[in-house]
């Protein structure tokens, strides 16, 4: 069952030492200025948060590299 899992989130990210990162103004306007021929709203803010934050993607979906952000995996 699915359910378990979410229940483990939040105590695996705490033991990991992960951390959640706020979207801001400009992660945003950051999105919204990206080039429009890649559309996926979430694609496009996780990329602008890279970029922002000087952050690494880990990622599967080659196009989120295409932002020009950096990318793992």
């Amino acid at each position: 069952m699915m359910i378990e899992p979410l229940r483990q989130f939040e105590g695996a990210v705490q033991e990991e030492g992960l951390r959640h990162l706020p979207l801001h103004y400009d992660h945003a306007r950051q999105a919204g200025l990206m080039r429009a021929d890649h559309r996926d709203p979430f694609d496009r803010m996780i990329a602008a948060q890279a970029l922002i934050e000087n952050l690494t993607v880990v990622t599967r979906d080659r196009q989120i590299g295409t932002f020009g952000c950096e990318t793992l995996w």
